[in-house]
């Protein structure tokens, strides 16, 4: 038969601050001693080790079984704890000091009693009043309060309130007591997790997060469970952010080195197992690791990503060039904040351009290769006779030559090629010179030059034992010869040739500098050797016919289809045609009949 007289158990309230209430109140005796007169194992009850347990408890104090289950916090299986339908461990229960509000407390007055809620490491403030949970050092062997031993006098108590710091309940102690009450306010991602489990996958992404580890539990937990709270994206933004931490300092090309303690963590505890599948999706997409490297004990089986580094290693380029070239690409964002040690690509497709860059120079290096000088090496990768890389697919001011690269193999072609049309000399006769000293003696460019050549038109000549660009001579006569009409060609003033085409002489002139597909001028100058105009430079007539039959002006294209010319204009660019000079007026732009 129970002892009377009974004593309810408050809502919330523990079994161990109840019993203590029912002991002192029917025998006069402190819970502790009580237990070892009537010979119940204080190890049953702290925490209740089964619904038997429970039954002897109101055999002896009063009360129903089935009214004090809903504050009982039971053993469970393998050392786990129970409370209600929630399993977890007893990491989740306070085990090193003892939680409390001091306000509470003194609202109870003479019915003092401890709450659930104190006994849970996630509630680290009250809800009813708003301030933190006072904590003090277990001094007794039960896990909470019991009114008979830890609980403070009232002045005590009013020090405490006075001093109590404000604080509202945050994400993590919320949810946690909507669980352990059953109620869900919505689905989150932790929802399959145990309450434990939780609070560390929260503990440690929040001290991953910090870069150090936190003594501070709860400010460790909140800044996880934010992550946590908003799902599978939040967690792996949670993840990119320590992996761009640790990237500002380092490379992070290693499971390790990108995320530190959080994979170790993760790698080791079994309860933050329900990071693993996230973490090593991770690592697969954001971190360079090669065919062969393991992540939580299973090989990876291809490379996903490449680096900065693995990329140079692969192209032969330096890693801050290669991220130049990809920026060029647009395969890199210049304002997404990420460090370079973070940055990865696709394996597939960096790869593919690396192996492409790998067989290049820079543009501003091509002269050392070819052997010439600067210039005529920018003529030649100008025009085409040697082949650019990626160089329609960079998008970059075109003076950007450090992403300009060239093709080596291209440029050993050129060479064989050249050389292969070339009669072999042993000596230099007299007016013979390299194609870049003909190109400054001539005022004709060196691409032009080597196209005449190509195309039959020019002779070519190579030195013995020479296979550079510089051991390729022509006969300065020659070109001469078909740079310029002869003297007894019908000629034409430069000046009249303007007119009749409607533009200015220094037009013409420029376009008498416009070379054909084999690399001859379009309209060759004539130098008379009699008459008032001798040795001054005149328009050769029989070419100027010929560009007046291959070409027509912006201003006849108006006529004849009935539009003013700045209609034409409009509609010549929307088709994409392009006068023979870039740089001349709208009125006086003359276009090839051939493209129109």
């Amino acid at each position: 038969m129970p002892m009377l007289p009974h004593i309810p158990i408050f809502p919330g309230e523990t079994i161990l601050s109840w019993a203590d209430r029912s002991a002192q109140a029917q025998a006069g005796h402190c819970l502790p001693e009580l237990l070892r007169v009537v010979g119940i194992p204080q190890k049953d009850v702290e925490p209740v080790s089964n619904v038997a347990a429970l039954a002897r408890l109101t055999d002896l104090f009063g009360g129903e079984t089935s009214a004090l289950e809903a504050s009982a916090i039971f053993r469970h299986d393998g050392n786990m704890r129970r409370f209600r339908h929630e399993v977890f461990k007893p990491s989740m229960l306070c085990r090193r000091v003892t939680a409390f509000c001091p306000m509470c407390l003194l609202d109870d007055g003479s019915f003092q009693h401890s709450r659930v809620s104190w006994q849970f490491t996630s509630t680290v403030c009250c809800d009813r009043h708003g301030i933190a949970l006072t904590t003090t050092t277990v001094e007794n062997h039960f896990d909470a309060l019991v009114p008979s031993v830890a609980f403070p006098d009232p002045v005590a108590l009013q020090e405490l309130c006075d001093a109590a710091k404000p604080m509202s309940p945050g994400p993590l102690q919320r949810y946690v007591e909507d669980r352990l009450d059953g109620f869900a306010r919505e689905p989150l991602w932790p929802d399959g997790c145990r309450l434990d489990q939780v609070m560390g996958i929260s503990s440690c992404l929040g001290n991953a997060m910090r870069d150090h580890a936190t003594s501070d539990l709860g400010d460790a937990c909140r800044i996880g469970f934010e992550a946590l709270r908003r799902g599978e994206a939040g967690v792996l933004k949670a993840i990119d952010d320590i992996l761009c931490q640790r990237g500002r300092k380092a490379r992070v090309n290693t499971p390790t080195r990108a995320l530190g303690r959080l994979y170790d963590a993760v790698r080791l505890d079994e309860d933050l197992s329900p990071l693993r599948p996230l973490v090593r999706s991770f690592l697969l997409d954001n971190v360079p690791l090669a065919a062969g490297d393991e992540i939580f004990g299973e090989v990876v089986p291809a490379r996903r990503r490449h680096d900065l580094v693995t990329l140079s290693a692969v192209s032969g380029m330096p890693k801050l060039q290669v991220k130049d070239v990809f920026a060029g690409l647009g395969l890199l964002s210049a304002d997404d904040g990420r460090p370079l040690n973070a940055l990865t690509f696709n394996a597939i497709e960096s790869e593919a351009i690396a192996c492409e860059l790998r067989g290049s120079v820079p543009a501003n290096a091509l002269s050392a290769h070819l052997g010439c000088d600067t210039t005529t090496a920018a003529a030649i990768l100008n025009a085409g006779l040697v082949e650019r890389v990626l160089g329609d697919k960079i998008i970059v001011n075109r003076d950007a030559d450090a992403l300009k690269r060239v093709s080596l193999a291209s440029v050993h072609d050129l060479l064989a090629l050249l050389f292969e049309n070339a009669t072999t000399l042993a000596l230099v006769p007299v007016q013979f010179a390299t194609l870049s000293a003909t190109s400054r003696h001539a005022h004709w460019q060196v691409d032009r030059i080597i196209r005449l050549a190509l195309s039959g038109n020019l002779d070519l000549y190579g030195l013995v034992g020479r296979t550079d660009f510089d051991g390729l001579l022509i006969d300065e006569r020659q070109l001469l010869r078909i740079l310029e009409a002869p003297p007894m060609t019908a000629a034409m003033s430069k000046e009249d040739a303007a007119k009749e085409l409607g533009v200015e002489v220094q037009i013409l002139e420029n376009i008498m500098r416009v070379p054909d597909e084999s690399g001859a001028p379009i309209i060759r100058r004539v130098v008379p050797l009699t008459g008032p105009l001798k040795r001054r430079h005149q328009v050769a007539k029989p070419d100027f016919e010929q560009f007046r039959h291959d070409h027509i002006s912006i201003h006849e294209l108006a006529e004849a289809e009935g539009r003013t010319i700045a209609e034409m204009h409009a509609a010549l660019q929307q088709r994409g045609i392009l006068p023979i000079l870039s740089n001349m007026p709208v009125a006086t732009q003359i276009f090839r009949r051939s493209d129109i």
